[in-house]
């Protein structure tokens, strides 16, 4: 992250874990390409601000 921005995100397996594959590893990519931003927003708000963060369900497909 470099002045609040998002510049490059990192997928990397975890030990004892299978990795994601394929078209879950494309869609992981594309969740978090679109809401990158807002994740790390409401985790510093949560972690940081201790402040509420709403819950927000995403119900439409990434294309």
């Amino acid at each position: 992250m470099k002045n609040g921005l998002i510049e490059e995100i990192i997928i990397s397996n975890v030990q004892g874990r299978s990795p994601i594959k394929g078209q879950d590893l494309q869609n992981l990519k594309k969740f978090v390409v679109k809401y990158g931003d807002e994740i790390v927003t409401k985790w510093v708000d949560y972690f940081v601000y201790q402040r509420k963060v709403g819950f927000e369900k995403i119900t439409t497909k990434l294309k």
